[in-house]
């Protein structure tokens, strides 16, 4: 094998490695994984009794008709492989119910922070973000 041949060789791999490490990384991480924090998921529980608990009720387990259950395994099963950017387009598009998309972006996702956090899911060491691409990264996955 010739030197080109080995240095095309060579710069292909390298390539190629590259792409396997920000293919991984576009992945994100999972809520398993801890993508909120204890002091976010506080706020949350505030906002959410101040905002939320009204029609779904302090224990997220809604009325049983009209408005679903939103916490614990309903939240899990409901939002199972798909994306906290998805939970936060849809409260955003529909919640509260008597005024959609009239709360702050923050007062949201602290929001879906405490709900990860009724859920049973791990505190972490980052907020959850507040930027929509961010919170594309963030899997919502199953519990053991």
């Amino acid at each position: 094998m010739g030197r080109l041949a080995r240095t095309v060789g060579g710069s292909f791999v390298i390539l190629a490695m590259g792409w396997m490490i920000t293919a991984s990384n576009a992945q994100g991480v999972t809520t398993a994984q801890g993508v909120y924090t204890e002091a976010q998921a506080a706020r949350g529980l505030e906002l959410f009794l101040d905002n939320c608990a009204y029609c779904h009720g302090p224990e997220m387990d809604g009325d049983g008709f009209f408005i679903p259950a939103i916490g614990g395994l309903d939240f899990r099963n409901y939002w199972r492989g798909r994306t906290a950017e998805d939970i936060f387009q849809f409260v955003n598009e529909f919640m509260p119910f008597d005024q959609p998309g009239a709360l702050e972006a923050q007062i949201y996702v602290d929001v879906i922070a405490y709900i990860m956090q009724f859920s049973g899911y791990p505190a972490g060491e980052n907020e959850l973000p507040l930027d929509r691409e961010g919170l594309s990264q963030v899997k919502i996955v199953g519990l053991p």
